[in-house]
């Protein structure tokens, strides 16, 4: 519950992204479903979860699909050289194979109940795929979205404790997520409206240079 806004993020951007939704599958939801059944499997299935353990075992200690990467003096590495090789020398050799992903499609829309009596309200989308390419402006945007629009919809007018929005520059990712929120539909509405918002801003010359000022802080602080 502590990190409830991280998980709605985390599980968004597994809808958009190939490695967003490998990250889930090893850290998210997912992986909290993936658990629970492991812990039933051990005390009901233990034959399947060896032999599961043993493949694992089996794939990573391989010579073939192992590199070591050494930092040490001339010296040392000389003597530390016939010592490695002797060690990989003794670990077994099998053929490695990639093996792809299996990315289910990512859903539209999704609700997940947790027992508390407030909510991790999220939306996001692919900004690239939209046409959008990143530039400083997109996180000027960002942060008066967090310190205006947000800051006084989703926190002061509908009580949640925190509004958050964040862009990923590398993939496109934008999410718009919600911290101990007590509004659902609301809030949906609020991020609906969030593009009218910005395409309708009127910033005098003080209130942009402020913002353009924290930008530059958080970029320096990062």
């Amino acid at each position: 519950m502590p990190a409830g806004s991280s998980y709605v993020d985390r599980r968004l951007r597994a809808s958009l992204y190939e490695s967003d939704w490998a990250d889930e599958q090893m850290g998210g939801v997912t992986y909290l479903f993936f658990l629970r059944k492991l812990a039933e499997d051990v005390e009901t299935k233990w034959d399947i979860v060896l032999a599961a353990l043993e493949r694992i075992r089996s794939t990573l200690v391989n010579r073939a699909a192992m590199f070591c990467n050494v930092t040490a003096e001339a010296s040392h590495w000389m003597q530390l050289k016939p010592q490695l090789a002797n060690f990989l020398g003794a670990l077994p050799r099998m053929s490695a194979k990639a093996a792809p992903w299996r990315v289910a499609e990512g859903v539209r829309s999704e609700g997940l109940i947790v027992p508390t009596k407030v909510n991790y309200v999220g939306k996001g989308a692919d900004l690239y795929r939209e046409g959008i390419r990143p530039s400083g402006a997109h996180l000027v945007a960002r942060r008066y979205l967090r310190t205006t629009w947000l800051w006084d919809k989703i926190r002061v007018q509908g009580g949640a404790y925190g509004g958050q929005c964040m862009f990923d520059r590398y993939s496109g990712g934008f999410t718009l997520v919600t911290y101990r929120d007590p509004n659902l539909i609301a809030t949906l509405d609020t991020y609906d409206h969030t593009a009218g918002f910005l395409r309708n801003a009127d910033l005098n010359e003080a209130e942009l240079t402020r913002t353009i000022i924290g930008t530059i802080g958080e970029v320096e602080f990062l």
